[in-house]
């Protein structure tokens, strides 16, 4: 009996080594949906026949923005005017407007609110405002007494999904590496030399669409805590 308790403990331990040194393997999520547009939302409130100010997409262009959207503003004008701003792990958007009513709103676009820049989770909310005034310290303007925000917009509600065949995660270059609470940044290689560890389970989705081979990589362990 000794010698059987024995061989069945080796037995279980030599399955748990075999196990922890599996090859990690990965799978690319493709997320499709309807865009949730900020621009198009602020011209549609701001009506046919508003003054455009454009989109600030870096700090440079912030100045012009802003002196069109104060033109339209002292001189009671609808408008929209966009300035994406520094987000943590997303990218986040606002949106000016004065409509035809003569109400001040704000949308605010953020690509991810959850963090980790996912394909298709962007949420566009919108807040009524007072009044909208210069903000000289960031060079944008300030939504004053702002109400209730509301959201208008949600890519996660109507998308779609479907996943790759796995692939061996040593296709992989990954900096951090996906771990429990940790996502990972990878770069999809011609040849199986990554420094993925074995033994992982990673879901991933393209950084962006037009740059395939950079991936977002998640822990399976991470997808089902997300998903809760």
């Amino acid at each position: 009996m000794r010698q059987g308790t024995q061989l069945l403990l080796a037995i279980l331990m030599l399955a748990g080594c075999t196990s922890a040194q599996r090859p990690s393997t990965f799978r690319v999520a493709a997320t499709r949906c309807e865009p949730c547009r900020i621009d198009a939302l602020a011209g549609q409130l701001a009506g046919t026949g508003a003054e455009d100010c454009g989109w600030a997409r870096t700090g440079a262009q912030r100045a012009q923005v802003q002196a069109c959207a104060l033109r339209a503003l002292e001189t009671e004008r609808p408008f929209h005017a966009l300035m994406t701003m520094q987000g943590i792990d997303s990218i986040v958007v606002h949106a000016f407007v004065r409509t035809p009513a003569g109400e001040y709103i704000q949308l605010t676009s953020d690509s991810d609110p959850g963090g980790g820049m996912r394909a298709c989770h962007t949420v566009v909310a919108r807040t009524p405002c007072a009044r909208l005034v210069a903000d000289a310290q960031r060079t944008t303007l300030t939504c004053v007494d702002p109400g209730a925000a509301v959201r208008i917009c949600e890519e996660r509600a109507q998308r779609a999904q479907s996943t790759s065949d796995t692939e061996d995660a040593r296709l992989l270059a990954c900096n951090p590496l996906p771990g429990a609470e940790t996502t990972g940044f990878c770069l999809r290689l011609p040849a199986p030399s990554g420094n993925v560890p074995p033994g992982l389970q990673l879901t991933c989705e393209p950084f962006a669409p037009e740059a395939p081979n950079y991936l977002v990589c998640r822990t399976q362990e991470q997808d089902i805590q997300r998903t809760r």
